[in-house]
């Protein structure tokens, strides 16, 4: 696997990551809940 394809995906990985982090701290904001 060359670099910069590598660095592509741990780069997505890390975006997917923090969107999920996102959408949890959303979802518990519905409910009244503050992380």
């Amino acid at each position: 696997m060359n670099d910069s394809l590598f660095s592509f995906y741990v780069q997505h990985i890390e975006y997917s990551k923090v969107r999920d982090m996102m959408n949890v701290n959303i979802a518990l904001q519905g409910h009244g809940i503050l992380l």
